[in-house]
């Protein structure tokens, strides 16, 4: 997923909540939500290891990295072009769960 296209996604769903959901939403959104600035910094440095993956919740690609190392290097390299759109997607999968559960509530 796009940086553009996560921030247009994103803007809509929360644009589409009343006003007292959106503040619990945020609050919930920022605990759990991974930085893909980070992301990326532990995937240049440990991504041989499948850190990255486990950190953004891809634990089965996380085990084959880490049994694999890193594909012998190839999928380390790959996954430093993927990573940011993985944890993008994966933190446009947080919010639309986290919608989910305070819309529930509510």
């Amino acid at each position: 997923m796009e940086h553009n296209e996560f921030e247009l996604e994103f803007t809509k769903l929360v644009s589409a909540m009343k006003k007292e959901s959106q503040d619990e939403f945020i609050r919930h959104y920022q605990t759990k939500a991974k930085n893909p600035v980070s992301v990326f910094g532990f995937s240049v440095f440990l991504g041989g290891l499948g850190v990255d993956r486990f950190i953004i919740g891809d634990t089965g690609l996380g085990i084959g990295k880490l049994l694999t190392a890193g594909g012998l290097g190839v999928w380390t390299i790959v996954d430093l072009f993927l990573i940011a759109k993985a944890t993008r997607r994966k933190n446009m999968e947080i919010a639309m769960d986290l919608k989910n559960v305070i819309n529930i509530s509510k």
